[in-house]
């Protein structure tokens, strides 16, 4: 349902440069990042968690960086089974960061009824902070199900990212994934 939520559409920054995701609407400096990059040292190259592919949602130097994307529910399921209320959703994302810098990010889902207000309660996985990872520069697998709301036409997934410590936004993500079911 996401548009890049692999972060392997389009470039991977291999520098210290920033290459907004395709797909994505940024609020901050947010970069797709090659694993083999020489920006951070090839610190994310071996991290344990995530089989990754080429490349990784990264925080650049940002205090605080977001991006999200608004998806169309009726393209996936017909309104009238959504106004049951026997729709569930399938939230997930790996979420990672550098040692014991507390550098985190995080996902959520918003559900929005036809006239674009919220409907139901705004769903969250994360953050991964340092301890969650034991000061290790790692990714962790984190999840959450519900069902999606009557009424709900739309929803707006979130990829934020904080920096906590350090001169850059050590904040990873990658394979952002929504689904729904039945």
């Amino acid at each position: 349902m996401l548009n890049n939520g692999d972060a392997e559409t389009g470039p991977c920054e291999t520098d210290s440069n920033v290459m907004n995701p395709p797909g994505w609407t940024c609020n901050g400096e947010i970069t797709q990042l090659a694993y083999n990059n020489t920006f951070i040292y090839s610190r994310v190259n071996t991290i344990p968690g995530t089989a990754p592919g080429g490349c990784l949602f990264y925080g650049q130097i940002s205090g605080y960086t977001s991006m999200w994307q608004t998806i169309d529910l009726t393209n996936y399921a017909d309104p009238s089974l959504i106004d049951t209320g026997t729709v569930e959703f399938n939230l997930s994302a790996w979420l990672g960061g550098f040692i014991n810098q507390n550098d985190r990010a995080g996902v959520s889902v918003t559900f929005l009824n036809q006239a674009n207000q919220t409907t139901g309660s705004v769903t969250n996985i994360g953050p991964v902070t340092d301890t969650d990872r034991g000061s290790v520069t790692s990714f962790l697998f984190r999840q959450a199900t519900g069902f999606v709301p009557v009424g709900a036409r739309s929803a707006t997934v979130l990829v934020y990212i904080i920096r906590a410590a350090g001169n850059v936004n050590d904040g990873y993500v990658d394979n952002v994934n929504i689904f729904m079911y039945q």
